[in-house]
């Protein structure tokens, strides 16, 4: 079984994840920039990281 501070770190990221997501989804027309998309919950740098692991 996971440590709960793992399970709460991964449901942060994917949290993360899924608002960046919607955000992609309701602005896909203009295409966000990463930093917009960022804005969404975490850094730039912790977005691109989590989102292609």
């Amino acid at each position: 079984m996971p440590e709960p501070l793992l399970y709460d770190e991964s449901a942060r990221h994917y949290a993360a994840v899924a608002r960046a997501i919607g955000y992609v989804r309701a602005h896909a027309r203009r295409q966000p920039s990463l930093a917009e998309i960022a804005a969404a919950g975490m850094s730039e740098h912790h977005l691109q990281r989590v989102f292609s692991a």
